[in-house]
């Protein structure tokens, strides 16, 4: 058991609290759904390689297609 004095401002007054620690490993959600999100496209590219490349072709292609409106538009402001 831990145990920690809460209230830190001198006008209140201090509680003695107890904590019990249960010895789980904490885990950051934000890591946890990292780590599940690279699991999910390993299986992925592992089980269906020729959809995962087509996915990843469908991706840069409308990158591609965003940076030409891109430079069209600036292109056009300046002429």
């Amino acid at each position: 058991m831990r145990y920690k004095l809460s209230g830190t401002s001198p006008n209140r007054s201090k509680q003695l609290v107890c904590t019990r620690e249960t010895g789980l490993i904490a885990v950051n959600a934000k890591k946890l759904a990292g780590i599940a999100a690279v699991a999910l496209v390993l299986f992925f590219v592992i089980a269906q390689p020729g959809q995962a490349a087509g996915f990843v072709n469908n991706i840069i292609g409308f990158l591609r297609d965003a940076a030409e409106a891109v430079i069209t538009f600036v292109s056009n402001i300046f002429t």
